[in-house]
């Protein structure tokens, strides 16, 4: 996987479920814990994606 499309990946994952989780915090009236929860789950989500890609490539 090239360097482009992980910051690609990244970015896009960290505003996609950053964003469902500022909706979700807004509606059940909640802090800032579901958008703490989608940046956590993208960030190691699309390092992970990238860690099986690169290891798949490799063998």
């Amino acid at each position: 996987m090239k360097p482009s499309a992980l910051a690609g990946l990244l970015f896009t994952s960290l505003m996609i479920f950053i964003t469902l989780g500022y909706f979700a915090d807004e509606y059940l009236h909640t802090t800032p814990i579901f958008t703490l929860i989608g940046f956590a789950y993208s960030l190691f989500g699309s390092f992970y994606l990238f860690y099986k890609k690169n290891r798949d490539s490799h063998e």
